[in-house]
């Protein structure tokens, strides 16, 4: 964090003195120190679960600074962590939005609307996942590929493939790029048309080595017929939403390489679980 030697008015002094108090209990519960040097890793209070924000809306707001590696955000607070690639990043962002409202007018994924305060910190918590609730059914997979299968899966798509033909569904939709396999997804009415196989792109068979080895293990029951990749760079990503489980069958599979993700998952009833996935099916 930032200090200059500037005389506050008696309304500032209050809040200031507020703001620490509030930074003095974060840090207890977190488990982290205030680090007065520059460090890659970054505290975000005023943005967090209990104030309703998202991965997605923070990495709107920061990835312009530079690549970021991960984003934590622990149950039950209103804080969240970055940690920059760079500690020259962190530091451009450190000084340009610690203290500002961070609000565009409206309600575009990079507003939060509230001034968020920046701290650089030693480190990021450990969160584990809340494993008080889970979603029914859901299963979570730890160490189910490793890097020479993850390099495997990453390199059978071809992002560059033209769209000449019905049978090429490459699509750019908002804040991500998205290709179907076996059938198209529809996003215009939240299905697939059975009766229109994409004959010209079949599941590839680098991923069926995996598929198999989880019908062996009982997850799945017969091999799937369908995929759909989802590419995001830093920053981007998607709302919260409900999968169409009536378009499929038994089991709906996700696998996420290239990078740690945290599921977010949240019942109508307000709870919420935060699934921390690091190279895992589920």
């Amino acid at each position: 964090m930032y200090f200059s030697a500037v005389k506050l008015s008696k309304s500032e002094k209050k809040s200031a003195k507020k703001l620490n108090r509030s930074l003095q209990n974060i840090i207890r519960r977190c488990q982290v120190d205030i680090s007065i040097e520059p460090t890659r890793f970054v505290l975000i209070s005023n943005a967090g679960l209990v104030t309703e924000n998202s991965c997605e809306q923070l990495l709107t707001l920061f990835a312009p600074f530079g690549p970021v590696d991960s984003i934590v955000m622990p149950p039950r607070e209103s804080c969240s962590f970055l940690v920059f690639r760079h500690v020259d990043d962190a530091t451009r962002a450190v000084k340009k939005v610690h203290g500002d409202s961070c609000s565009d007018g409206n309600s575009s994924d990079s507003s939060v609307g509230r001034p968020l305060y920046l701290s650089f910190v030693n480190r990021v918590p450990e969160i584990e996942s809340s494993l008080d609730f889970l979603p029914p059914g859901l299963v979570i997979l730890e160490n189910a590929v490793d890097e020479e299968i993850e390099t495997t899966l990453l390199n059978v798509i071809d992002w560059e493939e033209q769209e000449g033909g019905k049978e090429s569904k490459n699509r750019v939709l908002k804040n991500r790029r998205v290709k179907h396999f076996g059938f198209e997804f529809r996003y215009d009415i939240n299905n697939i048309d059975v009766d229109r196989p994409l004959l010209d792109s079949p599941i590839p068979s680098q991923c069926r080595v995996l598929l198999q080895r989880l019908i062996d293990s009982g997850l799945l029951t017969s091999m799937p017929d369908q995929l759909t990749v989802n590419e995001y760079h830093p920053g981007q990503g998607i709302p919260s939403h409900v999968d169409t489980h009536s378009a499929f069958q038994e089991e709906i599979l996700s696998l996420s390489l290239g990078s740690d993700v945290v599921m977010e998952f949240k019942h109508p009833d307000g709870r919420r679980a935060n699934v921390y996935c690091e190279d895992e099916v589920s």
